[in-house]
């Protein structure tokens, strides 16, 4: 199904799943706050901030995950979910992994 997250949202990012090569077994989503070192700032310090899935098709919001309430002390990178294939279907994993990883290098490290 396609994924997309609307543009009334501050970011946006659409997959289609189904446009995807066979090879193409999991997508893990990943958002690392911009020059946090130099901004000062991490993921405790963010209000409202969340992530979420909907089904393009009819608009339903498949999941959200919420930061409010956790503790992100340090963290500028949070690993929210994966979106991976599971006997010929698509299928989502919450994972809600705070990290302070600066690159992508790090959370790659995680999944090779």
């Amino acid at each position: 199904f396609p994924v997309t997250i609307p543009m009334r949202d501050d970011e946006a990012l659409r997959v289609q799943l189904g446009r995807l090569a066979a090879k193409v077994l999991k997508i893990v989503l990943r958002v690392t706050l911009y020059q946090p070192q130099a901004r000062q700032q991490e993921f405790s310090k963010l209000q409202n901030a969340y992530v979420r899935l909907i089904n393009q098709q009819n608009g339903l919001e498949l999941m959200r995950y919420t930061l409010s309430g956790q503790d992100y002390q340090g963290k500028t990178a949070m690993i929210f979910g994966e979106v991976y294939r599971h006997s010929g279907e698509w299928k989502f994993n919450a994972i809600g992994e705070g990290t302070a990883d600066t690159g992508i290098d790090g959370i790659a490290r995680r999944y090779v």
